[in-house]
């Protein structure tokens, strides 16, 4: 494809070809998203920005910090490594016969368990759910709409479906009548620890082999990451027996290891995990010396991406020169506050825990054991509530109007707090509900929020600056874009 120029900035060209590296710089999943003509675009316009901010930078005597030289040379080496990696992995090819080979000695990594998919009812009562499988098998409401209707489970509005499941993935009650059950039987009820199951088995899979052709591509995946790494670590073994002279200083170890994600920090500070970064450093810096030596540094595209890097770099001087000018005073937030105050209305909302079960007198009888004082709420709801929030003792945390059911919203917002309600009805069941604290709608007070509105203006004023920096600076160096 032909290298066009896009973007011209004093003696400075964008090219097609520079779109073009920024977007293999990203995982191979990502690119799609940014090969694309609004992808492209917005590259183009983020380099135009970061070329006239390094510009001015340099104009006003501007250079890379200790720190970013450092960067920049962690940069170059991997760069050069990552070179050298695709090197050794370009020789990599994998047969068709050796893809036959590993299936065919391997066929038992292929296989797919038997599954079912079914549909249950979940009840705390044996008496009713018997009544409801009477029903079902009479004809009188369907298997669905029973569990849309009675079911306790999380999966009834679903109509009680389970999606496909394999042997060992339920509790091993409902697991042995599930899979022992015919196609779209009802079951008997069966017990489990959390109460009466009917099930219905909707569908089944039988044990299988996934076809050979089904699987070439996933095992051709598969033996060239083996492969590129048996030849990566040849590769690497060697050059260190090569370059023996090498060694690691610990501040790149230190480097390397605030590259990776916070949750993995803690390891990597251990003598096992700095062992295995050290290892990786040394790994970089035998595959780059043997780059260098090959004269891949001298090459028209490393030199691109580093004056790449080196422009970034500048660029975010200039963006951290110009956040750090900007402050937000306890005046203007508090101005902005009185205009917008609609914006910090908190509705009215109600702190409650309940205790849901499937029978009115269920729920009446543990209702006169809390009110008696025989068992507290809490200990109620963990006994006999069938909701998960039974877990937190019934807790369902602040809500507003609108985010419960409609029966159940308007008794929670009805109780007084302390208040244990009479039996609830809703299409879950039976709720007592006890509400333990309430917030009135109203304004939230400037101070609570003060910080709130400071961040949310600094970051507006942000982008305001960035871009009227970038536009002047567009201006002052006369960018054409073609």
């Amino acid at each position: 494809m032909e290298n066009k120029i896009l973007a011209k900035i004093g003696d400075t060209q964008i090219t097609t070809n520079d779109i073009d590296r920024v977007i293999v710089s990203f995982p191979e999943e990502q690119r799609a998203q940014l090969d694309n003509p609004d992808g492209r675009e917005r590259i183009l316009n983020q380099k135009i920005a970061n070329c006239v901010m390094a510009l001015a930078m340099k104009k006003k005597g501007g250079a890379l910090t200790p720190e970013q030289e450092s960067m920049k040379a962690d940069f170059e080496e991997q760069l050069l490594s990552q070179g050298e990696i695709n090197e050794a992995f370009a020789s990599v090819s994998v047969t068709d016969d050796e893809i036959r080979k590993f299936y065919e000695e391997g066929k038992e990594n292929f296989k797919t368990e038997e599954q079912i998919n079914a549909r249950h009812i979940l009840m705390e009562s044996l008496e009713e759910i018997r009544k409801i499988r009477e029903q079902i098998l009479a004809g009188e409401i369907s298997f669905e709409d029973a569990a849309i209707a009675h079911s306790t489970c999380p999966s009834a509005p679903q109509g009680g479906e389970l999606g496909f499941f394999g042997r060992g993935m339920m509790v091993p009650e409902f697991d042995e009548a599930a899979f022992a059950a015919e196609l779209n039987q009802v079951t008997e009820p069966v017990q489990t620890q959390f109460g009466y199951h009917l099930i219905k088995v909707i569908d089944k899979k039988l044990a299988s082999i996934a076809p050979f052709e089904e699987v070439t591509d996933q095992i051709r995946a598969q033996l060239t990451q083996q492969k590129q790494n048996d030849v990566l670590v040849t590769r690497i073994e060697v050059l260190k027996g090569k370059y023996d002279d090498i060694q690691v200083d610990e501040s790149a170890v230190d480097r390397l290891i605030d590259q990776y994600p916070a949750q993995h920090q803690s390891y990597l500070q251990t003598e096992e995990g700095r062992n295995a970064v050290r290892e990786q450093k040394l790994a970089y810096m035998v595959l780059t010396r043997s780059a260098r030596e090959k004269g891949k540094d001298q090459e028209a595209d490393f030199f691109a991406s580093v004056r790449d890097y080196e422009e970034q770099m500048l660029a975010q001087q200039m963006i951290q020169e110009l956040f750090d000018s900007i402050e937000i005073s306890d005046e203007e937030a508090k101005k902005y506050y009185d205009v917008a105050v609609s914006q910090f209305r908190t509705p009215e909302q109600v702190h409650a825990r309940h205790i849901l079960v499937d029978s009115r007198e269920k729920a009446d009888e543990i209702r006169e054991k809390i009110l008696s004082g025989e068992i507290s709420f809490e200990d109620a709801a963990k006994e006999h509530s069938t909701c998960p929030s039974k877990a937190d003792g019934g807790s369902l945390g602040y809500f507003g109007h609108g985010q419960m059911v409609q029966e159940f919203d308007e008794a929670a917002f009805a109780a007084e707090i302390g208040q244990v309600t009479e039996p609830v009805q809703t299409q879950f069941g039976y709720h007592l509900i006890k509400v333990e604290d309430k917030k009135e709608a109203g304004e939230q007070p400037f101070e609570e929020v003060k910080n709130q509105i400071i961040q949310q203006m600094a970051e507006q004023r942000k982008n305001e600056v960035y871009f009227a920096k970038v536009q002047e600076l567009k201006d002052v160096y006369g960018v054409e874009i073609f």
